[in-house]
């Protein structure tokens, strides 16, 4: 996101936690309404110069460069080149409190559609986020990864990590799955070395999601 971006979105977020109209913005920052149409109306026709921003954060009563640093919260749109991941909404029975479950709700993130763009293979609306919980899939998901998870995909496509539940109890479960000779196979956990990898049309699991991506915060 540019910086000419950035200062746009913020002059504009403050109009509207304020409740000010362009002309009232205006008067605040001793420019005239046609100044301010320019650089924030619906088709701007400048940037906010440096010189202006710092002008903007005097006159606003702000620190120096705070124009320039993107001020935003899960109560806002989504901004410029960004989008709101929202928190996954699949729930069993049990909901997610249960025990046994391998994933946990999270608050929905602001992350930039054009990285998901380039390293997520489905589109950025039909995506949604969760915690993994547990080390039944080590080592390909790690406990406390984030995962991007493709809610449309509720039928298996090609081999990978899917968001599964049971019918019965329909508590939450990442299994990978994978095609051979004997049809849709659902490997077993990594917790359980004596189970066996069994036929995803006969063990009474349903695929409710795909996993597209996953990323972990490592505290340096």
């Amino acid at each position: 996101m540019k910086t000419e971006d950035i200062r746009r979105f913020n002059l504009r977020r403050h109009m509207k936690r304020h409740d000010l109209e362009q002309k009232q913005l205006a008067n605040v920052l001793g420019k005239s309404p046609a100044q301010i149409n320019a650089v924030i109306g619906k088709t701007p026709r400048r940037n906010i110069g440096t010189v202006m921003a710092r002008h903007i954060e005097e006159r606003l009563q702000k620190a120096p460069g705070w124009l320039d640093t993107l001020h935003v919260d899960d109560t806002d749109e989504a901004t410029p080149d960004y989008i709101w991941i929202p928190s996954l909404s699949i729930r069993g029975s049990k909901g997610f409190s249960a025990s046994k479950s391998q994933l946990e709700p999270v608050k929905k993130m602001l992350i930039s559609e054009t990285w998901l763009s380039a390293h997520i293979d489905c589109p950025p609306q039909s995506l949604q986020i969760a915690e993994a919980k547990g080390i039944g899939m080590e080592p390909i998901i790690k406990h406390g990864e984030l995962l991007l998870i493709d809610v449309t995909t509720t039928q298996f496509g090609q081999d990978g990590v899917y968001v599964l539940k049971f019918e019965i109890d329909q508590i939450l479960m990442l299994r990978r799955l994978y095609r051979d000779s004997s049809g849709v196979m659902v490997a077993a956990s990594s917790l359980n070395l004596t189970q066996k990898d069994t036929d995803l049309e006969t063990s009474g699991l349903v695929i409710c999601g795909k996993v597209s991506g996953s990323f972990k915060f490592t505290r340096m």
